[in-house]
């Protein structure tokens, strides 16, 4: 065999291998547009067999979900409510009691007196709410002066502070003009 024969031979056998593959290539390309036209095909008969219909709408499982948004929403808005609620009546209380406080030390600075050393509890309603007033007198470094302490507690709770005032007052009486 000559070398022309051999050289005519494989270049025939790797045309050969390329038409091969060529072909190959065309047919699963034709395969798979045959497949995507059928697929196109079936979908497209599925649009025409669909009632052409304009309504547009929720889903049940969208409203239900929307409602329960809503339900939660609404429970942590009265939980809320009802604690201002609460922080209001409790704020109420606290600054009628302070009034109360302040009125009572407000007395001993008008009276002029010289209040005697001791605790003092006393009824002190502002409005319609009744308050205890509790006066603590006691002695300062300088004996021209006494601390007084008003407390003012709910006679409901009794432990519970609502308001706590404190003022000093001079001894009218020694005095000098």
């Amino acid at each position: 065999m000559t070398v022309k024969r051999v050289l005519a031979n494989e270049f025939a056998h790797e045309v050969a291998h390329d038409a091969a593959h060529d072909a190959a290539d065309k047919l699963a390309l034709d395969a798979a547009t045959h497949v995507t036209l059928k697929v196109t095909h079936a979908l497209a008969n599925k649009r025409v067999n669909r009632p052409a219909t304009n309504a547009r709408g929720f889903t049940l499982i969208e409203v239900l979900i929307a409602l329960a948004i809503v339900a939660i929403a609404l429970a942590s808005a009265m939980r809320a409510v009802g604690s201002v609620a609460t922080g209001t009546q409790a704020l109420h209380a606290r600054l009628l009691a302070g009034w109360s406080a302040d009125n009572r030390l407000t007395e001993l600075h008008l009276e002029h007196a010289w209040p005697a050393f001791g605790v003092t509890s006393f009824a002190c309603p502002q409005g319609n709410v009744a308050l205890t007033c509790i006066q603590t007198v006691t002695a300062t470094p300088n004996p021209l002066f006494r601390r007084i302490e008003v407390s003012v507690r709910s006679p409901d709770t009794g432990t519970t502070l609502l308001a706590d005032l404190v003022t000093v007052v001079a001894d009218e009486t020694r005095r000098s003009l």
